[in-house]
């Protein structure tokens, strides 16, 4: 092989080729070379690059500006880029610092009052205060007398100044005065607990004179706006025998508050 062709083959080999057309390839006629072809739109010295081959509306990439190099095309680029980058970066700064003053502001009105108690120990007081209204627990000590199996316990009895909403939690534990071992042990249970009462029952009669029952009840309350079926005559109330137990009426006439327990009716006075 002869020095020419060897200049060919090791030189004009490797340029691209250039086409030049007037107006952008996917318009042109001439726009038709290998992957790796350059087009210059000779209206605006625009430089397009073809990567594929198979649609001229697709295939050729805009690269630069005639006259423009790589490296100042792709540093202006950088440089709009990170300037909007900077922007946008100021922005949410702003808006972080605004948002977080927000906070700051809602967080120090809500944490105080006039008073100089926070909102969350007010809601919590009031919480409390609410729950009381609702229900109520009693505490009490009911005796235990020798011979007794069954004992019969109203809430009345223990202090209750307000009526239970049905049945409430119950606890009964039985302890002995005395410094000394009891004669006898005993299993208890309490059962038919009700709106007005419960019953205790013991394994067997009680021996001791010294035993006594530790009782606490806690439970909602009634409430006289939702709880009552008939308002009726506090003599007609007194006067029904067939209702189940645990029927609550109002008086009409003197607003009292009458619960049967299957054999009497309990009358609670109004506050």
């Amino acid at each position: 092989m002869g020095a020419f062709e060897t200049f060919v083959n090791a030189n004009l080999g490797i340029r691209k080729p250039l086409i030049t057309d007037a107006g952008p390839p996917s318009g042109s006629q001439k726009a038709a070379g290998i992957i790796g072809s350059e087009y210059l739109d000779s209206d605006t010295n625009y430089l397009y690059e073809r990567t594929g081959e198979s649609n001229n509306e697709f295939d050729w990439v805009f690269t630069r500006k005639l006259g423009d190099s790589l490296i100042n095309f792709s540093s202006g680029i950088s440089e709009d880029f990170s300037s909007d980058l900077s922007i946008i970066s100021g922005n949410l700064n702003s808006t972080g610092q605004n948002l977080e003053n927000q906070i700051n502001e809602l967080s120090e009105n809500l944490g105080s009052s006039q008073s100089g108690i926070s909102v969350s120990d007010q809601i919590l007081q009031i919480s409390g205060d609410l729950d009381a209204l609702s229900s109520q627990t009693i505490s009490s000590r009911v005796d235990v007398f020798s011979g007794d199996e069954n004992i019969s316990i109203r809430y009345e009895d223990l202090g209750s100044t307000s009526v239970f909403d049905g049945a409430p939690n119950v606890l009964v534990t039985l302890n002995s005065k005395s410094t000394t071992p009891p004669v006898s042990y005993y299993s208890y249970m309490p059962y038919g607990i009700s709106s007005t009462g419960f019953h205790v029952s013991f394994s067997s009669a009680i021996e001791e004179q010294d035993l006594f029952l530790d009782v606490m009840a806690k439970g909602d309350i009634l409430s006289e706006e939702t709880a009552y079926a008939e308002i009726l005559n506090s003599q007609e109330i007194l006067s029904r025998t067939g209702d189940p137990e645990g029927s609550v009426f109002f008086g009409q006439e003197d607003d009292n508050i009458y619960i049967f327990d299957g054999t009497i009716w309990h009358i609670f006075e109004s506050s």
